[in-house]
């Protein structure tokens, strides 16, 4: 540019000294001709048809500096800059490391999001009734043991989860929860001394849990009407002697037995409660879950109640009380067994077993005794972290959030459907799958492989398996939603590659 502009100005000067060369030849043939007094001029006229040249000069100049501007701001005008970039949609975001997003059709509620989630609250107990020292040698042959469990369950095992944030957005997805709390406890009714216990009545009560895990509690209630185990007394001694127990015993023996000594004898005290002693107490809090490596969208589900915390995953704070009150939980039998003198007594009485807890849950969002917030009430995350703006434009349900230009600009993106659907783009989320005819549909291209584009689809009936590129235009700040719409089951999408957005 600054070349041609000396150029110019060279030219400029060339031609002056041309027009002032050939005037002055003329001037001066006109002032010493004798003959032609008409040619004659003064020199105060000779300088200001000077004057009169170079002005006449200097405009043209000036036109020609203006026409050459504007050529050239003309020309810069006309050529448009594109600018070709990488860029990630909600694929990119939402779909995870396969870029795929399951489109889950409406019966899902059916299926998962109505399902009460599981919790479990179990407990293993071993009850040691038999002697633990003493000289007798008939004292191996004396004891009574249980082992039985009891557990409380709730909701069902086939659910869906939804942790979300502060601002509603879902940190994750989570199938199928269920939280188990397991405890074991066992205990014998004395230690070091001749007496054992056989079993009649055992009562254990729950506490709720306060640590995940614990190996020296099972946080049971040591109230003594809620936690207690009964049973009748019984040791070895003789006729002759004086059995040490303050409470009346029955005498029991076995003539025939060779291992019956003279005079030794089995005493059975009257019901009593024992004093337990711990041997070990161990609990445990547990969450599990199943995940995917590839994103959801729910098709047209506004109003549909899911189950949702804002609680960390894996911590105390995720599970609480199913019940506010003791409950009872179901006690099964899994090993029972008596021996001694006293044996045919023992399995004549009616042993009573009874576990009582608060059952647990997972810590809920609730409305009331219900799930608080509906499916249009929650958003992605991914989407508003990267995108920014309003939260309430990348609800999980409606139409997919793909993409949002920053600028004005051709989004091309490359998308794949693991079964025969048929999709459309609007420009903002419907509550119900847009028509063929909605004035909302984005018009776009699309081609797949080689083939020429296909111009201004309002709606494409996509061939399972096959990739099809599309190509829509956007305005800058513009969100563009894929839609599509299963009655029952779902769709796979993936996006097989990069999209590529020109602006």
């Amino acid at each position: 540019m600054l070349i041609g502009k000396n150029k110019r100005k060279m030219g400029k000067k060339a031609l002056c000294l041309i027009f002032a060369f050939l005037l002055s030849i003329n001037s001066f043939a006109a002032i010493i001709s004798d003959n032609d007094g008409a040619a004659f001029v003064t020199k105060a006229e000779f300088e200001a048809l000077k004057r009169d040249f170079a002005d006449q000069i200097d405009n043209y100049n000036t036109s020609i500096d203006s026409k050459i501007d504007g050529a050239i701001a003309s020309y810069l005008a006309g050529i448009k800059l594109q600018k070709k970039e990488t860029v990630a949609t909600g694929f990119d975001l939402a779909g995870k490391t396969n870029k795929k997003v399951q489109f889950r059709g409406r019966d899902s509620i059916t299926d998962y999001l109505s399902k009460e989630l599981y919790g479990s609250d179990k407990i293993y107990l071993f009850a040691n009734g038999g002697y633990t020292a003493g000289p007798d040698f008939y004292e191996q042959d004396s004891y009574d043991n249980w082992i039985w469990d009891g557990v409380y369950t709730r909701g069902n095992a086939t659910n869906a989860f939804f942790l979300i944030d502060s601002n509603r957005c879902i940190k994750n997805i989570y199938w199928n929860v269920k939280a188990y709390v397991t405890r074991t406890y066992a205990f014998y009714s004395t230690t070091n001394a001749r007496d054992g216990i056989t079993w009649q009545d055992i009562k254990i009560s729950l506490n709720f849990p306060t640590n995940l895990i614990s190996t020296s509690s099972a946080d049971i209630n040591t109230n003594a009407s809620n936690t207690y185990a009964k049973g009748y007394g019984h040791g070895r001694g003789s006729t002759t002697s004086t059995y040490n127990n303050t409470v009346n015993a029955k005498v029991f023996w076995n003539t025939s037995s060779e291992y019956v000594a003279a005079g030794v004898q089995c005493l059975r005290t009257a019901l009593e409660t024992k004093t337990r002693t711990d041997l070990k107490q161990q609990l445990s809090v547990l969450m599990s879950k199943t995940e995917n490596n590839y994103g959801y969208h729910f098709c047209f589900m506004p109003t549909t109640k899911i189950h949702t915390s804002d609680k960390e995953w894996g911590t105390l704070n995720m599970v609480t009380k199913d019940k506010t009150s003791f409950q009872s939980y179901t006690a099964t039998r899994r090993l029972g067994f008596e021996s001694g003198y006293w044996a045919n007594f023992g399995r004549t009485l009616t042993g009573t077993r009874t576990i009582q807890g608060y059952g647990v849950k997972f810590n809920e969002i609730l409305d009331g005794t219900n799930p608080k917030w509906s499916m249009a009430d929650v958003y992605y995350k991914e989407m508003y972290d990267a995108w920014g703006g309003n939260v309430g434009n990348y609800k999980y349900t409606g139409g997919f959030p793909v993409y949002k230009a920053e600028q004005e600009g051709t989004l091309e993106f490359p998308i794949r459907t693991g079964q025969n659907t048929t999709i459309s783009f609007t420009k903002q989320q419907h509550n119900s799958m847009p028509s063929s005819t909605s004035p909302d549909l984005v018009p776009f291209d699309y081609k797949t492989g080689t083939s020429a584009w296909s111009e201004n689809a309002k709606t494409l009936s996509m061939t399972a398996s096959t990739i099809y590129n599309i190509k829509i235009e956007l305005e800058k700040n513009d969100i563009v939603y894929l839609n599509l719409d299963f009655a029952s089951g779902y769709a796979n999408l993936d996006q097989p590659s990069d999209a590529i957005f020109t602006s």
